[in-house]
């Protein structure tokens, strides 16, 4: 690491300090530009209203303001609507917002996709650790969330990893007025068609005044649950805390931590993947023989074959079979465990009626381990980050001939530093080989003399028995990466009607990667390559006010940020040379998009449209990155009257292709079937699978990117607290293979939710899947579309009961 990119960072403090100097001296008279107050249904409680109008949005722009003077595309989440939802990770939120749908990645998808493209977690406005999904995202600590589409504005920078957007965690607050908390417990599920499942778990969150100026809340989440898929667990004990503390009418600091730990399973999916598959739940059961290209001495285990590389099916033993959702190849060896810790320090200072100080200091670190007996294995034992952001807000107001000017600015400095070490086991996974009809003891990668980890790797992890590394590919890594950015935006009032908002960001980042060390190999024995870059972006927006509740905007951002591994993040260094490194330290991405929003009939009813294009670089497990380029148009909408009654919709239509067909395990779905087995009507290609390849194909429709999608939900409660909820969703069509040989049709899913609320107690029943509909979703599209895919779970029912104190 070269020590000295954080001279910059001294630079940039006082830059930060001549700034402000700067916009004191130019500071007039006190008005406020672009903030509307908040516009609500009169006599309904923010807590209750789904309207996005209830509260001001700081997770784009980087102030508070209105939704309806946002530019761009960003659905808000209330609280309201997360606990009639019952939301419980990523893949939820296609639900709430236009634009987004998340593969199951594992079963673990802690990232949402966002027009196409991988996104991030941000936590009040600070990005987090990138984890694609080595452990699921907590909502322990969360009051509300933001989804927001494309890359962050000059304030908030571009995301690391996932360029598509990111969804910023809006944290619970102390409370202020009076000692109060809650009590909830949460169990089921009954399946009515078999395979029911105990998933208890229990939250207790309270908190009050300490005096006037301090307070505090505590929130703790338990959980000891079974799954619906078998040989699956999931053990989280999780806990969050936060303190604020007013010291006077100028400087408030907001205080949180959390730590929590987990223990789980993947859900790695019903593998041998056809269209018949998909269509009828028809299954090509039976062993495999040896087609082994590499001879790895891999030994036999019993009915299934030899040599997990290459495998064809024995066709004289096969047979066609129907299955359940439940037949996962997941097998009593298999374990997963992380654990995580956070704390986050929010200053504000408020330097007059003009402006204010604002710091935001995160940390964070995490670990994490898989070891999954159908060949992978990943360990990542150092994983954590430091961000501290200085932001000046200033409001200023100089003449223009015979005009006064309103400006907005916010300008600041931006500190970032990560350490990642990580290694990833793929060399064999020879998902071909298993059968889901046979016992789940039999999912287990075959041993061998030579070999001693799950993953088939003789490179071993230093003090990690049985965790084995490639040797290649980014997963295996041990990197740096220091970021100083620099940042300013303008909001700008022209006109009553008309304002821009311009910003600029330059990142100077400096990083090392090298492989990390092995069992007699050191560190950086593969590769080991360091460089720096100075990265600008750019963001203009302009906004026209039609009326006070109906604005247009238009919006081009381009920014350059850092490409890492798809799954852990960091940087990849694999290329070892500065040239490459650079390159994935300066990933080019761009936004342009148009929309309008309104707040219509006394504020009841929020409307919004968007249409955008979208282009950005995605990393492979192996190999150069791949561009994808999205374009498409997004809806929303709310209508909220009163208590009693709320509805919402979104739709979208959205067209996204890649450059080029990516690194895969399996090169065509038919490679495990030899020639003259028909399968869906066409001979295999006795090639064997799992074969590792990539095909070049030139542009194609990106995989697992469904080009309509629609959504509503509607909610009524009577007056004596009984109510209802009925929520459909609709996805179209899916490439599951980066081929588009085997599609995933258009298929549905409807949720109701009964309940009955008392001020201090209430009780819901969830119904999910209420047709019982037999839906997919895929697992890794981009590298394991042809070998594995994720069958939802059936109807089922389950419940919650709230105490309230």
């Amino acid at each position: 690491m070269k020590f000295t990119l954080w001279l910059p960072i001294r630079i940039g403090s006082f830059a930060a300090l001549a700034l402000s100097t700067g916009h004191w001296a130019m500071a007039q008279t006190p008005r406020s530009t672009n903030v509307l107050d908040k516009v609500v249904v009169e006599g309904l409680p923010i807590e209750e209203t789904v309207l996005p109008t209830a509260r001001p949005v700081e997770s784009v722009m980087g102030d508070d303001r209105s939704i309806l003077e946002t530019p761009r595309s960003v659905s808000l989440v209330t609280k309201a609507q997360m606990e009639a939802r019952a939301i419980s990770r990523a893949t939820d939120f296609n639900q709430y917002s236009p634009g987004v749908y998340t593969p199951s990645r594992y079963g673990l998808a802690n990232v949402p996709v966002i027009r196409g493209d991988l996104s991030e977690i941000y936590q009040n406005g600070q990005r987090t650790i990138y984890s694609r999904n080595s452990m699921l995202a907590s909502f322990n600590g969360v009051e509300a969330m933001d989804i927001v589409k494309g890359p962050g504005s000059a304030v908030y920078g571009p995301q690391g990893q996932g360029p598509g957007g990111y969804v910023n965690f809006v944290s619970k607050l102390p409370y202020f007025d009076a000692f109060h908390g809650e009590v909830i417990s949460r169990w089921g599920s009954f399946v009515p068609g078999g395979q029911s499942y105990f998933n208890p778990e229990w939250v207790l969150d309270f908190g009050g005044p300490i005096n006037d100026k301090v307070a505090f809340r505590v929130s703790y989440l338990g959980r000891e649950a079974d799954g619906y898929y078998r040989n699956v667990q999931d053990n989280t004990q999780d806990i969050f805390t936060a303190l604020t503390w007013r010291a006077n009418d100028k400087l408030t600091v907001d205080w949180n931590a959390q730590f929590y730990t987990s223990h789980f399973n993947e859900v790695i999916g019903i593998n041998r993947v056809t269209q018949e598959l998909i269509d009828d739940r028809v299954y090509i059961a039976g062993p495999v023989l040896p087609n082994n290209r590499f001879g790895d001495a891999l030994t036999s285990i019993g009915a299934y074959g030899q040599n997990a590389n290459f495998a064809v099916l024995n066709t004289n033993l096969a047979t066609r079979v129907k299955v359940y959702p439940w037949q996962t190849i997941n097998s009593p060896f298999d374990s997963a465990a992380g654990q995580k810790f956070s704390s986050q320090l929010i200053a504000n200072y408020q330097i007059n009626d003009f402006g204010k100080i604002v710091n935001r200091t995160y940390g964070e670190t995490m670990e994490s381990r898989k070891a999954s007996g159908y060949g992978y294995t990943e360990w990542v034992p150092e994983n954590w980050m430091a961000n501290n952001r200085s932001e000046l807000h200033y409001e200023i107001t100089p003449a223009v001939g015979n005009y006064e000017l309103p400006i907005k600015t916010i300008s600041g400095v931006d500190l970032r530093y990560q350490s990642l070490v990580t290694y990833q086991d793929f060399s064999v996974e020879p998902l071909f080989l298993y059968d889901v009809t046979q016992p789940s003891s039999t999912f287990r990668m075959p041993p061998t003399p030579l070999v001693n980890t799950y993953g088939g790797s003789s490179l071993l992890v230093p003090g990690a028995p049985g965790y084995g590394a490639n040797g290649f590919g980014s997963g295996d890594q041990n990197s740096e990466i220091a970021q100083s950015g620099f940042f300013t935006q303008w909001d700008m009032k022209l006109h009553d009607k008309f304002s821009i908002i311009a910003g600029g960001r330059g990142d100077l980042i400096g990083a090392q990667a090298k492989s990390p060390e092995y069992v007699g190999k050191a560190a950086g024995s593969n590769y080991n390559v360091s460089t720096d870059v100075f990265n600008t972006s750019v963001f203009i927006s302009g906004i026209y006010k039609w009326t006070p509740v109906l604005t247009s905007y238009a919006t081009y951002n381009v920014v350059n940020a850092i490409q890492g591994n798809p799954n852990f993040g960091g940087v990849d260094g694999t290329g070892n040379t500065k040239t490459l490194l650079q390159k994935s330290l300066s990933a080019e991405s761009e936004l342009i998009e148009v929309g309008s929003k309104a707040s219509l009939f006394e504020n009841q009813v929020f409307v919004s449209g968007a249409l955008f294009q979208q282009t950005r670089l995605a990393p492979q497990l192996v190999g150069n990155p791949i561009g994808i380029e999205t374009q498409g148009v997004e809806l929303e909408s709310f209508y909220q009257p009163n208590r009693n009654f709320n509805a919402s919709a979104n739709f979208t239509y959205q067209n996204a292709e890649q450059d080029d067909a990516s690194y895969q395990q399996t090169g065509n779905y038919l490679d495990g079937y030899p020639v003259g087995f028909l399968v869906d009507g066409v001979s295999g290609t006795g090639l064997g699978s799992p074969n590792y390849t990539t095909v070049k194909r030139g542009k194609i429709r990106a995989a697992s990117v469904p080009q309509v999608m629609f959504n509503s939900y509607v909610t009524y409660q009577l007056d004596n607290g009984f109510g209802a909820s009925f929520g459909p969703q609709v996805t179209g069509e899916q490439w599951q293979n980066q081929e588009g040989s085997l599609r995933i049709p258009m298929q549905y899913v409807i949720n109701a939710f009964v309940f009955y609320r008392q001020p201090k107690w209430d009780v819901q029943i969830n119904f999910f899947n209420i047709t019982d509909e037999r839906n997919w979703t895929s697992i890794d599209p981009s590298f394991a579309g042809n070998d594995v895919i994720y069958p939802e779970q059936p109807f089922r029912i389950s419940g919650q009961i709230r105490f309230r104190f």
